[in-house]
């Protein structure tokens, strides 16, 4: 047991020397200059959900967000090996173009859609998945979106990746105390060079 606490103690060191050194963190943010803490204020984060539901009997994607030029991962979906499945997909973007895009893979522009369409009109069309894990995203210019996406022909044997990947964001430390940042999980297993795996089978 003391022999864990030491090795424990020894990770904790570590990870502080490679922080930085303790003086040298401000006691309060009043330390920054004032037009560095207003840049920061106002500096847009990327690609907010405001609601994302994830189902996985069919599989379903249902949210809602303002759309940027950076990519919103909002689907995270493993097969066990290549298979071909449909696409069915509804949605409103304030008559503006989005497009949903399957990382390392095809993109789909859909044109503007209006709030009636949602729901009324569908579209389909068909998306080859590769073994492992498939990530879909969302981008656009700016416009508020609501979609539902549906992944159709069960016979690929779909699933819904861990439950981690589907969340909004992750907050995690930046490297000094008090100091946090929130990303996307796609972007923080990018960063980490991680993979997303089921705590259990």
């Amino acid at each position: 047991m003391k022999k864990e606490h030491c090795v424990l103690i020894l990770i904790c060191c570590f990870l502080m020397a490679a922080c930085g050194r303790l003086e040298d963190i401000p006691e309060d943010l009043s330390a920054f200059p004032e037009t560095e803490r207003k840049e920061t204020a106002e500096t847009p984060a990327g690609p907010q959900f405001e609601t994302l539901t994830v189902a996985d009997d069919p599989i379903t994607a249902e949210f809602s967000l303002t759309t940027r030029q950076e990519q919103a991962a909002f689907l995270y979906v493993t097969v066990e090996e290549d298979c071909t499945t449909t696409v069915n997909c509804t949605y409103a973007s304030q008559d503006q173009p989005v497009t949903v895009c399957l990382a390392g893979g095809e993109s789909w522009e859909l044109p503007g859609a209006s709030e009636e369409a949602y729901g009324a009109i569908w579209s389909n069309w068909p998306v080859t998945l590769r073994q492992g894990e498939n990530v879909f995203y969302i981008t656009g210019g700016g416009s508020f979106c609501r979609m539902r996406l549906e992944l159709l022909d069960a016979a690929c044997g779909l699933k819904v990746s861990s439950g981690v990947a589907v969340c909004v964001g992750m907050v995690v430390s930046a490297g000094r105390i008090g100091a946090q940042v929130e990303l996307a999980p796609a972007d923080l297993a990018a960063l980490a060079r991680a993979r997303f795996a089921p705590v259990s089978k």
